[in-house]
């Protein structure tokens, strides 16, 4: 066996969190005297279920994923699974996906980001006493995440060292005759194809938020790092823009607008906003087109990976139709 091979069958985060998930169970057997070797026995994952679930209070998905990362270890060792189909966890984890419910009805909305917002975003950057090239760094990847619909992790370093192979870099931009620009994504969330996802930004004509003309000014000013293949939000120091960073700085920025409410927005909130507003006007777009555009997985994911230029154009038509009315440009980035 090849583990070389073994290891690049999923992104790196993958394997993260496989180690993660290791690392909950021997927390659970230390503090409640199980066995930590394997194979796990049906009693000892039925009793961690419970503990994750309600001592730890992890999440509903991230407990499903845990225990799928249990059989993964099993299988890595050869060694049998006798707890995947469960009768006892099945029903735990359907109960509390049933108590979730209730739970749902007090906790506070993650925010999604708007165009206003966006708006509102740009126009602070502007006045701001950042230097230009933060400026120009931060902006871009606002206005790339937005209409992109991108998971910041996609397309922003997670570490300040950077050096991870997820994160965007220039040789992945491919700039097109088209005014667009097309961004190969390497190691999305899921990975369903070897080359990646591709994701297409198209130029918005007399808007200052416009994704495609805000790489390409970024390309332009950062010339010596386009043709090193330096990761593409980097600034002219060689410092990252990391997902960290850019959060806290959005939350800051906006603090001053809608208050504590910035808090609740995060990395995601960027990947929701259009799919959000299109959701919310279902005349201009079907939820094919949504699940499209957002890069979701579904039953159909191999339809909508053969997806044309054309088509994509189209449905960024119906994205922009649903701006026309607030695309006046209100800010300038300086040059």
């Amino acid at each position: 066996m090849d583990e070389s091979l073994v290891a690049a069958s999923m992104a790196s985060a993958s394997w993260n969190r496989h180690s993660s998930a290791l690392r909950s169970y021997k927390k659970f057997a230390i503090l409640t005297g199980q066995i930590s070797s394997m194979p796990f026995t049906i009693e000892s994952v039925r009793k961690y279920t419970t503990w994750a679930l309600k001592n730890q209070k992890l999440g509903l998905d991230t407990v499903k994923v845990y225990l799928s990362d249990f059989k993964l270890a099993h299988k890595l060792r050869n060694l049998p699974t006798h707890f995947e189909n469960d009768f006892f966890i099945k029903l735990m984890l359907k109960g509390a996906k049933n108590l979730s419910l209730y739970n749902d009805i007090c906790k506070p909305a993650k925010f999604v980001m708007s165009y206003h917002l966006l708006m509102i975003l740009g126009h602070e950057i502007a006045k701001s006493n950042w230097e230009t090239d933060s400026k120009n760094v931060f902006w871009t990847a606002c206005c790339v995440a937005f209409f992109g619909s991108f998971r910041l992790g996609e397309i922003l370093s997670t570490h300040e060292e950077g050096g991870k192979v997820e994160t965007l870099k220039w040789n992945q931009v491919q700039f097109t005759t088209k005014n667009s620009a097309i961004l190969n994504i390497k190691f999305p969330k899921i990975v369903k194809n070897v080359k990646g996802d591709f994701v297409d930004l198209f130029k918005i004509e007399n808007c200052t938020c416009c994704p495609f003309s805000a790489l390409r000014k970024l390309a332009n000013s950062h010339q010596d790092l386009v043709t090193t293949n330096h990761p593409v939000f980097s600034f002219k120091n060689g410092s990252l823009l990391t997902t960290k960073k850019f959060t806290e700085k959005v939350q800051k920025l906006l603090y001053q607008h809608i208050g504590q409410a910035a808090f609740q927005i995060s990395g995601h909130s960027f990947r929701a906003g259009i799919p959000a507003a299109l959701a919310n006007n279902p005349d201009l777009a079907s939820d094919h087109e949504i699940m499209i555009w957002g890069r979701w997985s579904s039953e159909t994911y191999k339809v909508y990976t053969r997806l044309k230029h054309e088509a994509k154009f189209s449905i960024f038509q119906k994205i922009i139709s649903m701006y026309k009315p607030m695309l006046c440009p209100d800010h300038t980035i300086p040059d």
